[in-house]
């Protein structure tokens, strides 16, 4: 695991703390994925 997804895991669970939605590990998967590969385009 790098920096950035572990960024993206961090931020997930300060989502889920901040607007109280239940973050499954399959939702906080797809915010990783959708984060690396929004981050590779640049």
């Amino acid at each position: 695991m790098n920096l950035f997804s572990s960024f993206c895991l961090l931020d997930a669970a300060i989502n889920k703390r901040i607007v109280g939605q239940d973050y499954s590990i399959e939702n906080i998967r797809k915010k990783t994925e959708h984060g690396i590969n929004l981050h590779s385009k640049h």
